[in-house]
């Protein structure tokens, strides 16, 4: 995939403005969500979480997303990003335009992104369901 995507990037003229990474090391990836004005997660399957949402989300960054399995529950449409219909390729590119001109949106989903993942996603937070759940089972 990633050898058409790379075609498709330079017969657009988007080499300047299009970065393929790969795999990077985690403080590289920090790094990278901390640039960014808007990550998108386009998948078409129904991912179980929606990690790349939710580390996104905690970076501070807005997600576009499509509407399916995990994403859905992790990206709160209008609140912490934006939700399109999968396979909608307009309505993808009319969601990341929304963002990246609208600074007053970009500004008002970002902070929500990073206060959601927060309350849900911290290390504290995450811990605290499973200790919960465990004390749960045990009395079962």
């Amino acid at each position: 995939m990633e050898p058409f995507l790379k075609a498709l990037a330079s017969r657009l003229g988007l080499n300047d403005r299009v970065v393929f990474k790969g795999v990077v090391p985690d403080e590289v990836k920090a790094k990278l969500y901390r640039e960014a004005w808007v990550v998108a997660v386009p998948t078409l399957y129904a991912e179980g979480f929606g990690i790349v949402a939710a580390e996104a989300m905690a970076s501070g960054v807005p997600v576009v997303a499509t509407r399916v399995g995990g994403l859905k529950e992790v990206v709160e449409d209008g609140c912490t990003g934006l939700l399109v219909k999968p396979y909608s390729a307009r309505e993808l590119a009319e969601a990341l335009i929304a963002l990246l001109q609208d600074s007053s949106l970009r500004g008002r989903l970002s902070r929500n992104a990073r206060l959601r993942a927060v309350e849900r996603y911290s290390w504290s937070r995450v811990a605290d369901r499973v200790l919960k759940t465990y004390e749960a089972l045990s009395r079962q």
